[in-house]
């Protein structure tokens, strides 16, 4: 069964500067494994607490997605915001961590404090963002590049 091809259609490899929504699922995809794993220790802290008031709740469920594709948007660059994203080194990866974590406390709790389910979901889209932006700078401090 094997013969010549009878698509007319010519063979043209994919260039490394195409954006496709492939590409964009994809560097969304690799952000949600990046930040579930390396927020570890705020999951801890989550699953340890006994009662999580709603408006905290909510916080929390718009932090992580919006973290995500942030995070996606930055690491893959769709969205130039200051420095790179920054390399995959250890000390980079450590200050990913500590930075994603605080960024999501700090999402959890401030949504929290305000008590009202939609203004934590505005505060959690706005702490989210902040920090993935901040994420390149810390690293740049960190890493001292």
């Amino acid at each position: 069964m094997s013969g010549p091809s009878t698509d007319p259609r010519p063979v043209v490899p994919r260039r490394s500067d195409d954006r496709t929504l492939d590409s964009l699922l994809g560097d969304v995809y690799r952000a949600f494994w990046e930040v579930m794993l390396l927020a570890a220790p705020v999951h801890l802290w989550l699953l340890l607490r006994r009662t999580v008031p709603l408006a905290e709740r909510t916080a929390g469920v718009v932090a992580y997605p919006a973290l995500v594709v942030a995070v996606g948007l930055l690491r893959g660059g769709w969205v130039a915001v200051g420095r790179e994203w920054p390399s995959r080194r250890l000390d980079a990866g450590l200050v990913r961590v500590v930075v994603y974590s605080a960024g999501l406390a700090v999402a959890f709790v401030g949504g929290g404090i305000l008590t009202a389910p939609a203004l934590a979901a505005v505060w959690a889209v706005l702490a989210a963002v902040g920090t993935a932006v901040t994420v390149p700078q810390a690293a740049a401090l960190a890493t001292s590049e």
